[in-house]
Protein backbone atom coordinates (compact mmCIF):
# COMPACT_ATOMS: atom_id res chain seq x y z
CA UNK A 1 0.00 0.00 0.00
CA UNK A 2 1.60 3.35 -0.75
CA UNK A 3 1.47 5.96 1.10
CA UNK A 4 -0.56 9.14 -0.37
CA UNK A 5 1.41 12.06 -1.72
CA UNK A 6 0.51 14.63 0.99
CA UNK A 7 2.00 12.35 3.86
CA UNK A 8 5.03 11.76 2.38
CA UNK A 9 8.37 12.90 4.00
CA UNK A 10 10.86 14.45 1.19
CA UNK A 11 14.02 13.24 1.29
CA UNK A 12 16.81 14.68 2.87
CA UNK A 13 18.66 15.26 -0.87
CA UNK A 14 15.50 16.89 -2.34
CA UNK A 15 15.16 19.46 0.91
CA UNK A 16 19.59 19.72 0.91
CA UNK A 17 19.31 20.55 -2.52
CA UNK A 18 16.53 23.07 -2.80
CA UNK A 19 17.73 24.85 0.17
CA UNK A 20 21.45 24.78 -1.50
CA UNK A 21 19.55 26.78 -4.74
CA UNK A 22 17.50 29.41 -2.84
CA UNK A 23 21.16 30.09 -0.30
CA UNK A 24 22.85 30.20 -3.56
CA UNK A 25 20.18 32.74 -5.36
CA UNK A 26 19.86 34.41 -2.40
CA UNK A 27 23.65 35.23 -2.19
CA UNK A 28 23.99 36.39 -5.53
CA UNK A 29 21.11 38.64 -5.57
CA UNK A 30 21.91 40.62 -2.59
CA UNK A 31 25.91 40.33 -3.75
CA UNK A 32 25.32 41.44 -7.20
CA UNK A 33 23.35 44.68 -5.70
CA UNK A 34 25.56 47.86 -5.49
CA UNK A 35 23.46 48.83 -2.79
CA UNK A 36 23.94 46.22 -0.85
CA UNK A 37 27.72 44.99 -1.32
CA UNK A 38 30.05 48.32 -2.84
CA UNK A 39 32.29 47.57 -5.65
CA UNK A 40 35.08 48.45 -3.96
CA UNK A 41 35.19 45.50 -2.61
CA UNK A 42 34.49 43.21 -5.07
CA UNK A 43 37.70 41.12 -5.52
CA UNK A 44 38.55 41.24 -2.08
CA UNK A 45 35.34 39.89 -0.65
CA UNK A 46 32.34 39.57 -2.61
CA UNK A 47 33.31 37.52 -5.65
CA UNK A 48 34.33 35.30 -2.74
CA UNK A 49 31.10 34.98 -1.10
CA UNK A 50 29.07 34.52 -4.47
CA UNK A 51 32.20 31.55 -5.45
CA UNK A 52 31.29 29.92 -2.07
CA UNK A 53 27.79 30.01 -2.15
CA UNK A 54 27.56 28.58 -5.66
CA UNK A 55 30.17 25.57 -4.42
CA UNK A 56 27.24 24.88 -2.11
CA UNK A 57 24.81 24.05 -4.40
CA UNK A 58 27.41 22.90 -6.91
CA UNK A 59 28.37 20.22 -4.34
CA UNK A 60 24.88 19.08 -3.54
CA UNK A 61 23.99 19.05 -7.26
CA UNK A 62 26.98 17.09 -8.09
CA UNK A 63 27.04 14.75 -5.13
CA UNK A 64 22.99 14.03 -6.05
CA UNK A 65 23.97 12.69 -9.28
CA UNK A 66 25.99 10.28 -7.95
CA UNK A 67 24.41 7.27 -8.07
CA UNK A 68 25.60 4.72 -5.58
CA UNK A 69 23.86 1.05 -6.16
CA UNK A 70 25.70 -1.72 -3.46
CA UNK A 71 24.68 -3.82 -5.93
CA UNK A 72 26.60 -2.40 -8.49
CA UNK A 73 30.67 -3.37 -8.57
CA UNK A 74 32.43 -0.03 -7.27
CA UNK A 75 29.68 1.38 -5.38
CA UNK A 76 32.01 1.99 -2.48
CA UNK A 77 34.76 4.68 -4.23
CA UNK A 78 31.11 6.33 -5.67
CA UNK A 79 29.77 6.35 -1.94
CA UNK A 80 33.03 7.80 -0.65
CA UNK A 81 33.16 10.60 -3.69
CA UNK A 82 28.99 11.06 -2.78
CA UNK A 83 30.56 11.77 1.14
CA UNK A 84 33.11 13.66 -0.11
CA UNK A 85 31.27 16.40 -1.81
CA UNK A 86 28.74 16.43 0.74
CA UNK A 87 31.68 17.52 3.11
CA UNK A 88 32.62 20.18 1.09
CA UNK A 89 28.94 21.55 0.81
CA UNK A 90 28.99 21.62 4.12
CA UNK A 91 32.45 22.93 4.74
CA UNK A 92 31.41 25.75 2.29
CA UNK A 93 28.61 26.43 4.57
CA UNK A 94 30.56 27.13 7.19
CA UNK A 95 33.18 29.60 5.59
CA UNK A 96 30.22 31.51 4.20
CA UNK A 97 28.88 31.84 7.62
CA UNK A 98 32.61 33.64 8.52
CA UNK A 99 32.23 35.71 5.02
CA UNK A 100 28.92 36.56 6.43
CA UNK A 101 29.99 37.99 9.82
CA UNK A 102 33.33 39.61 8.07
CA UNK A 103 30.69 41.76 5.50
CA UNK A 104 28.49 42.57 8.08
CA UNK A 105 30.91 45.65 9.32
CA UNK A 106 32.41 46.42 6.03
CA UNK A 107 29.04 46.51 4.30
CA UNK A 108 27.08 47.47 6.89
CA UNK A 109 24.59 45.09 6.68
CA UNK A 110 21.32 45.35 8.50
CA UNK A 111 21.61 43.07 11.40
CA UNK A 112 18.14 41.42 10.14
CA UNK A 113 19.85 40.51 6.86
CA UNK A 114 22.61 38.82 8.45
CA UNK A 115 20.30 37.13 10.28
CA UNK A 116 18.40 35.76 7.50
CA UNK A 117 21.69 34.84 5.59
CA UNK A 118 22.62 33.07 8.18
CA UNK A 119 19.86 31.34 9.11
CA UNK A 120 19.40 30.59 5.53
CA UNK A 121 23.38 29.40 5.54
CA UNK A 122 22.62 27.51 8.34
CA UNK A 123 19.43 25.62 7.44
CA UNK A 124 21.49 24.34 4.27
CA UNK A 125 24.20 22.91 5.95
CA UNK A 126 21.90 21.05 8.63
CA UNK A 127 19.86 19.72 5.55
CA UNK A 128 23.53 18.41 4.02
CA UNK A 129 24.50 17.15 7.32
CA UNK A 130 21.62 15.17 7.68
CA UNK A 131 21.81 13.95 3.98
CA UNK A 132 25.32 12.78 4.85
CA UNK A 133 24.65 11.16 7.95
CA UNK A 134 21.69 9.57 6.14
CA UNK A 135 23.98 8.60 3.30
CA UNK A 136 26.23 6.83 5.85
CA UNK A 137 23.84 4.46 7.21
CA UNK A 138 22.35 3.04 4.10
CA UNK A 139 26.02 2.86 2.72
CA UNK A 140 27.53 1.69 5.94
CA UNK A 141 30.35 -0.64 4.50
CA UNK A 142 30.12 -4.19 6.55
CA UNK A 143 33.20 -6.07 7.78
CA UNK A 144 33.96 -8.67 5.89
CA UNK A 145 34.77 -12.55 7.10
CA UNK A 146 38.94 -12.64 7.00
CA UNK A 147 39.72 -8.98 6.66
Amino acid sequence: MSVPESKRTPKPVFLAALKARELAAYTLRICTNPKNFSPQFQYALTDAIIRTAITVHICVHQANNIRVDPSKAGWEERAKNRHQLQERAAASCNALLAYIDLAKPIYHLSSKRVRYWAKLTIEARELIQGWKDSDSQRFKVTDKPGM
